[in-house]
């Protein structure tokens, strides 16, 4: 089961929105027993409640300042006893919470000790508290540190989760510009250096009143040379991965030593809700509020309990790799049925805390479609098995029950499933990494293509000109000149080559398209109307004129070219059209050349389409994209 970073805020944010109702429905139902009741207590309550929720979620998400937050958040769960009374109290978990998530560890967990304690203690001098036993004073108090631990503990593993995605991000930006860098260096070493050469050894050249035929043939083979050295850096997309990158292994390894601390963490407040909500258990039976059982049935009770404690361990508990336990199917079912006949036969809902636990167990190994009606049909028992013993079914009430099994199976749920999105997103970094640095080396290589393909088909066009003119002392100076500045041209992009295809305008595309066209004896027709596109567009248009004369040149024997620039009705037209279509496949016809779907990727991006369409001898790319 992949669970992305996401989940982790949504389990998070799906136990408050449990435990909301869940808290007000016990406020209304200890209120239902005051005399005075009111609307106004009511509503003080229910607008302290939901100030300590909201309170606890800005410090989980790190928002605001943190003194001012635990001030209000202690004076919400305290003030309150002053107007409510007795009818409120048990709820200094979320102050615990909060102090564990914004204070250090020691200084926390002393205070947390001191804020449930003052609770227990104020709740009871309010009368709330019989004074003849310690059953409600310890109930209360283990209900806060369980509160406590368990909204720390998803707290803090969501911002764990986030911190984890937010560093794999950083970490595979780092590498993606590490590659920006390689093939920056692959691109300078391969073409840079031959480039200086060729416009050096150019210029050589040209200085003779009369070049040779072998200074030209000399030259031309240079050119070849420098073109076959540029074409790996053009196709870096299809070279294997960079020296240095994990091997497939280390992917396993890092997450299991990623998903090591959250597990350990998560099992042990795991291990702490199954012992105080099994202590709570076995206190439920000692109160006044359960039948006076006898030996045996506190025999048999004690029994349940250990027993439960032991299953909910085996299968509901976090699992380093998130395995589940082998014979949980048989495990669970049990486990369930047990709790169930021991609620209806011997010690009624003083089990339930146990019960809800067991509830957890189950949607964290059952599938949703099995696991939700399971948890619903548990609700259901609860509620009714509450009702029949207590003979009450007000709305706080009802509340209470048939939603506090929801929050406790969802906090169970969260703290299995949370190690294992840690654990993912550290395993799936370096796998994230590769496709990144991939992706990088596609992207450049595709600007190389459609940046420096005209150039390096001008400087090896004008390289075999000049060699098949010789003996024409003006046609061979002036192939030589064209020859010299295309490669100048290209020598200052390569240098520039960390804003290639920046500062491309389809306007001097156009112009130099129409020269470089006219050069290789093609009879050009460039027609522009409308205003000129927006720059995100203009860069664009750019490369596609430079890719499309690249075509035209290379791949087809063009005696026409016309090339329609037009801006109306909100959207931009480039037509390219020639004819003299060759029958290489990278020309496009057959819309499989690399030039096209560079072309078609990039107008994808901007929400354009590319389009091509052949006749006889005739070729037309059509390119649109909304202004």
């Amino acid at each position: 089961m992949r669970l992305k970073p996401w989940f982790a805020w949504f389990l998070a944010f799906a136990l408050i929105a449990v435990l909301v109702p869940v808290r007000i429905g016990a406020l209304l139902d200890d209120l239902s027993y005051r005399e005075e009741q009111s609307a106004g207590l009511t509503a003080v309550g229910i607008a302290a409640v939901a100030g300590l929720f909201g309170i606890y979620i800005l410090v989980m998400l790190r928002r605001g300042p943190v003194r001012v937050l635990l001030s209000v958040q202690a004076l919400l769960a305290f003030g309150p006893y002053a107007v409510i009374g007795h009818g409120w109290g048990g709820i200094a978990g979320l102050l615990g919470a909060v102090l564990l998530l914004t204070l250090r560890p020691r200084v926390a967990w002393l205070l947390l000790i001191i804020v449930v304690g003052t609770d227990a203690t104020v709740r009871s001098a309010f009368g709330v508290l019989p004074a003849s036993t310690g059953y409600e004073w310890g109930t209360v108090l283990l209900v806060d540190v369980n509160v406590a631990i368990v909204l720390f503990a998803i707290a803090r593993l969501a911002q764990l989760v986030q911190a984890t995605h937010d560093v794999r991000q950083r970490l595979v930006a780092v590498e993606v510009e590490a590659e920006r860098e390689r093939a920056a260096d692959r691109l300078r070493r391969a073409l840079g250096d031959q480039l200086a050469v060729v416009v050096q050894r150019t210029r050589t050249v040209l200085v003779a009143p009369e070049p040779s035929r072998a200074e030209l043939a000399e030259l031309r083979e240079l050119v070849n040379t420098t073109v076959s050295g540029a074409r790996p850096v053009t196709n870096m997309h299809r070279a294997p991965r960079p020296a240095g990158a994990a091997d497939t292994s280390a992917p396993a390894r890092s997450a299991e030593a990623a998903q090591e601390a959250p597990f350990r963490f998560c099992w042990w407040v795991a291990f702490a809700m199954v012992v105080t909500s099994s202590v709570i258990s076995i206190m439920n039976l000692g109160s006044e509020q359960t039948p006076t059982l006898g030996a045996s049935a506190w025999a048999v009770s004690i029994a349940v309990v250990l027993a439960a404690g032991a299953f909910q361990l085996y299968h509901g508990t976090p699992r380093a790799g998130g395995s589940a336990p082998r014979w949980w199917r048989w495990t669970l079912p049990a486990h369930l049925l047990m709790l169930a006949a021991a609620i209806l036969v011997v010690s009624g809902p003083g089990l339930v805390p146990i019960l809800a636990l067991a509830g957890g167990a189950a949607l964290t190994r059952l599938r949703p479609a099995m696991a939700w009606p399971l948890l619903a049909i548990l609700c259901g028992f609860v509620t009714a098995t509450a009702v029949a013993q207590a003979g009450l079914s007000g709305l706080g009430f009802m509340l209470y029950w048939a939603l506090s099994p929801v929050g406790c199976a969802l906090a169970v749920y969260a703290l299995c499933r949370l190690p294992e999105i840690s654990g993912w997103l550290h395993g799936t970094r370096d796998e994230l990494a590769r496709s990144a640095v991939l992706a990088e080396r596609l992207r450049f290589a595709r600007d190389v293509h459609d940046v420096f393909g005209l150039h390096l088909t001008v400087i090896t066009m004008k390289a075999e000109l000049a060699w098949r003119t010789v003996g024409d002392a003006a046609a061979v100076r002036g192939h030589l000149m064209d020859l010299a500045r295309s490669a100048e041209l290209a020598l200052v992009e390569v240098r520039a080559v960390a804003g290639i295809a920046e500062e491309l305008r389809s306007a001097s595309e156009l112009a130099i398209a129409k020269r470089v066209l006219e050069a290789a004896g093609v009879d050009v027709t460039v027609e522009v109307t409308g205003p000129p596109p927006a720059d995100r567009l203009d860069r664009l248009l750019a490369i596609v004129i430079r890719e499309s004369v690249t075509n035209v040149v290379r791949h087809s024997q063009a005696g026409r070219c016309t090339i329609s620039l037009d801006t109306a009705n909100g959207v931009v037209r480039l037509l390219v059209g020639n004819d003299g279509v060759g029958t290489d496949s990278e020309s496009g016809v057959d819309g499989h050349g690399n030039g096209l779907v560079n072309l078609a990727t990039r107008a994808e991006v901007v929400g354009g389409r590319v389009a091509v369409s052949s006749q006889d001898d005739s070729f037309l790319l059509t390119v649109e994209v909304p202004v």
